[in-house]
């Protein structure tokens, strides 16, 4: 943690320490390092993009009084539960499905589990990186950020908790567009019928396009007030470089 503007600091309600800062340092399945797909610096806070996604999160994000609409709401809450329970309960529906046999099954959860777990050690790596500043400490200072655009509300929070982790990227973003583009590099496709539920909304929402499912995840991480836009779409750029390096460039070492 640190202080300032652009800095990350423990968030609230909690004001917890930062998650997991060693798994930066896990050595990936795939990827030659950690760092091999590090995204440049977030957007300059005098610059237009961190206009756009400071406003953008400060209204949609916020617990009440957003423009959200109840199915924005909804999505913006269906993502809060653990990736890891929800992805395997949906990758489990995907094979049964599809009714993928044994050996098709085994390297289906072997190519999209080591995409999920190498995109979010490079995200790790980024975050503690570059170690932004999330929404809901922006905004209650967005006084010091020396952007006149970027006016404060002492008092905001989101409509989801937020983790206790930096900002930049998002880790949703490196997941769940890791886990489309293996979908699309498995059936040769990028027309799949995918569907995700949620333990926390009670919901299912089902893909025909994987770009559908990237493109919700990103809204999604704004709607929560978690993110910012740019967060999320620089994750979404590393889950898609990490899945095609295991698809087309790794070549593990046997012996």
């Amino acid at each position: 943690p640190g202080v300032g503007p652009g800095v990350w600091q423990p968030t609230p309600p909690a004001l917890a320490n930062a998650l997991l800062p060693g798994f930066a340092q896990v050595r990936p399945f795939a990827l030659t390092s950690a760092s091999q797909f590090r995204p440049g610096p977030p957007p300059a806070l005098s610059s237009s993009v961190w206009t756009r996604d400071y406003n953008e999160v400060k209204a949609f994000g916020a617990a009440t009084g957003s423009p959200r609409t109840d199915e924005q709401t909804e999505i913006g809450r269906f993502y809060t539960e653990h990736a890891v329970a929800q992805y395997s309960r949906a990758l489990r529906r995907y094979a049964i499905e599809n009714e993928l046999g044994v050996p098709q099954t085994a390297r289906f959860f072997a190519m999209a589990n080591t995409a999920i777990l190498d995109s979010q050690i490079a995200c790790w790596d980024a975050k503690f990186h570059h170690n932004f500043w999330r929404p809901v400490t922006a905004i209650r200072a967005g006084d010091t950020d020396g952007n006149p655009s970027t006016a404060p509300d002492a008092e905001w929070i989101g409509l989801a908790v937020t983790p206790a982790h930096p900002e930049y990227p998002a880790a949703h973003g490196c997941w769940t567009s890791a886990a489309a583009r293996i979908l699309e590099l498995f059936n040769g496709t990028d027309l799949v019928h995918f569907a995700l539920d949620s333990a926390v909304t009670g919901t299912t929402r089902v893909f025909e396009r994987t770009e559908d499912l990237r493109a919700e995840i990103i809204n999604a991480r704004v709607y929560g007030g978690m993110h910012f836009r740019s967060s999320v779409e620089v994750g979404a750029v590393i889950g898609e470089f990490v899945a095609d390096w295991i698809a087309f460039s790794f070549r593990p070492k046997l012996g």
